[in-house]
């Protein structure tokens, strides 16, 4: 994966689980099914090379963890750290 890649599936899985977690949200029915792909999206990022060694690397780290316990109450954390992820990012100019 590029740090380009990294950089837009952590964007859209930040757009998804906005989207999914407004009270007037039209996927409410699909609500789970949404937050068991997200978590499975999240634990499968890895660390890819441009991310080592940066003020954000224990963030992705972090992320990816929390992911893997399947717990859908860690969704909102791993949002937080993936938002510090993004805005890293974004700060590189990489869109």
């Amino acid at each position: 994966m590029s740090i380009r890649d990294l950089y837009e599936t952590i964007r859209v899985w930040l757009g998804i689980y906005r989207d999914i977690s407004r009270p007037d949200s039209e996927e409410h029915k699909l609500k789970d099914r949404y937050k068991e792909g997200l978590l499975k999206v999240a634990a499968a990022l890895y660390i890819v090379s441009e991310i080592e060694k940066t003020p954000v690397e224990k963030h992705l780290k972090k992320a990816i963890e929390e992911a893997q316990s399947g717990d859908f109450d860690k969704l909102n954390e791993i949002s937080l750290f993936l938002s510090e992820v993004e805005n890293y990012l974004n700060n590189k100019d990489l869109h």
